[in-house]
């Protein structure tokens, strides 16, 4: 996503962490939940494993996006160029990833306090613990709460 302003692209991200990996480097994947916005989470889960799972982080962190005022994706937020995922989406999303990651013994930390439902496990191992407790806190906080966005900007 360009609005994100990473500042590379991701082949220029998949060729540099391939350096690292030939070079015996391991390395941390941060992930950002909901950045694809409204109706295209359960894709960019998708997308992002397959990353993942050609670039092999020794541990995945996730967080959730914050839209904060005064940046760029604000404004696109209140000109309607951006629209938020819902809750739901984030979770179904979140659940996406992890069914969709296929690495070995690689620990994941969805604990950000940005997160609705915090999980954390070694995957393959804890997969089904963490989607579990996913649907534990959407059953928990209920479809109508997570129909809409969590404001996240006071953190």
């Amino acid at each position: 996503m360009q609005e994100i302003n990473k500042g590379h692209a991701v082949e220029e991200a998949r060729h540099q962490l391939g350096r690292l990996k030939n070079a015996g480097i391991k390395h941390i994947a941060n992930l950002m939940l909901g950045v694809a916005g409204d109706g295209n989470g359960v894709e960019n889960a998708r997308r992002t494993a397959e990353f993942l799972n050609n670039t092999g982080p020794s541990l995945i962190w996730v967080g959730t996006l914050a839209i904060f005022e005064g940046t760029d994706l604000h404004s696109d937020t209140e000109q309607g160029l951006f629209v938020p995922a819902s809750e739901m989406e984030i979770l179904e999303e979140e659940k996406e990833l992890i069914r969709n990651i296929e690495l070995d013994h690689v620990r994941f930390y969805g604990v950000h306090p940005t997160n609705a439902v915090r999980v954390s496990g070694v995957l393959p191992r804890d997969k089904q613990r963490m989607i579990d407790a996913i649907d534990n806190g959407i059953a928990e906080y209920g479809e109508e709460a997570l129909a809409t966005t969590f404001q996240r900007a006071s953190l």
